[in-house]
C-alpha cells in the first residue's frame, strides 16, 4: 500500500541537518528547492522513500537497526546501470550491525519511480547531486546521526561517491570505495580534448551516452579533489583482470599518495565485479571501518 506521507513527523524539531555548499558544477542539476522527502511504504524497520533533487524524484529505501537512534548512516551507490535491488541485502546487513543502510536508484536512469526510459538523461554529476540530496534529507531525521554520514560506492558508484566525499569532507564522515572508476576523467579528456567536439550522443563500451556525460567528466579531475579530503578513505581493489586493481593499479596508488589517510586493500581473487566471497569480505570490512571512524561526541 502506498502511503505517500510527508516525513515531517520524522524530523527533529528545529534540526537543520546537512547543508551542502554551493557547487558550480552541480548547480544546473539542483533544479530549485528540494521538496520534502516522502514515505511510499513503511514496514517499520524498512521504508521505501522518495527523495527529491529539486523537482526530480529519486527512489530509495532505508533499513534501520533496532532502537531509537540516532544511527550512523551508510549510503550505498552501485555500479553503472545497476538498481537498488542488488544492494538491499547489504543495506539490511548494515542495519543488523547498528547502521542505517540506504540504497537508491539514480535519477533519470529509468529505474523505480524515475521518468527516464534509458541512460540518455543520466550523468555522473547528476548522480552526485542525487547523493547530496539524499544525505541532506536523511540528516534532518531525528533517528539519523548527521555527524556520521558515510558513503559506500562500487565502480561508477565509487567515483560519484568520491566526488561528493572529497568535496565535502566536513559533512561526509568517511568513504568506502570498491574498484572506483578513477580513470573516467582522463579517458573522457583523451576522447574529447575540446568539449565543443562532443556529439549529441556517443557510443562507448557498448552503451550510448549523452554529450552531457562527457562534458561532466571533462569539467573536473577527481585526483585534484583528493588533497582536501582529510577523512580516512578505505579503497578495495581486485587482483584479477578485468579490474582497476589488476589493470590500472597506478591509479589507485596515486590516489593513496594524494589522500592523506587512505587505506588500499587488494583482494587477490576478486575481479572488478567483486562477486561472492570478495564482496562479503568488503561488507565485513566496511562494518569494521565505520565502527573505527565514527564521530563520537565527548560526554
Amino acid at each position: 500500500m502506498v502511503l505517500a506521507l510527508l516525513l515531517c513527523c520524522g524530523c527533529a524539531q528545529g534540526k537543520k541537518g546537512i547543508v551542502f555548499p554551493e557547487d558550480e558544477l552541480l548547480s544546473e542539476y539542483r533544479s530549485g528547492k528540494d521538496k520534502n522527502m516522502e514515505v511510499l511504504q513503511d514496514e517499520g524497520r524498512a521504508k521505501a522513500l522518495r527523495f527529491y533533487r529539486g523537482d526530480v524524484p529519486v527512489y530509495g529505501e532505508i533499513y534501520l537497526p533496532e532502537g531509537e537512534g540516532p544511527f550512523p548512516v551508510i549510503i550505498i551507490s552501485g555500479g553503472f546501470g545497476t538498481s537498488h535491488y542488488g544492494y538491499q541485502s547489504m543495506a539490511a546487513y548494515f542495519a543488523e550491525r547498528g547502521f542505517a543502510g540506504v540504497v537508491y536508484d539514480p535519477s533519470e536512469m529509468g529505474f523505480t519511480g524515475n521518468p527516464a526510459q534509458d541512460y540518455l538523461d543520466w550523468t555522473p554529476l547528476k548522480e552526485a547531486a542525487d547523493i547530496e540530496a539524499i544525505a541532506a534529507a536523511l540528516s534532518k531525521l531525528e533517528y539519523i546521526d548527521e555527524n556520521n554520514v558515510f558513503l559506500w560506492g562500487h565502480s561508477m558508484g565509487g567515483f560519484v561517491s568520491a566526488y561528493v566525499g572529497f568535496k565535502n569532507p566536513e559533512l561526509i564522515r568517511g568513504l568506502v570505495l570498491v574498484e572506483p572508476a578513477f580513470y573516467l576523467n582522463e579517458n573522457a579528456k583523451e576522447m574529447f580534448p575540446d568539449t565543443e567536439d562532443i556529439p549529441e550522443f556517443v557510443t562507448a563500451d557498448e552503451s550510448v551516452f549523452p554529450a552531457a556525460y562527457f562534458k561532466d567528466l571533462c569539467s573536473f579531475d577527481i585526483f585534484g579533489l583528493m588533497k582536501d579530503c582529510g577523512n580516512k578513505v578505505l579503497i578495495y581493489a581486485g587482483g584479477v583482470s578485468p579490474s582497476v586493481g589488476a589493470d590500472m593499479p597506478e591509479l589507485l596508488e596515486r590516489a593513496k599518495e594524494l589522500l592523506p589517510s587512505a587505506e588500499l586493500k587488494f583482494i587477490d581473487d576478486a575481479d572488478h565485479y567483486f562477486s561472492g566471497m570478495p564482496m562479503n569480505l568488503v561488507v565485513i570490512g566496511t562494518v569494521s571501518y565505520v565502527n573505527s571512524n565514527m564521530y563520537k561526541a565527548e560526554k
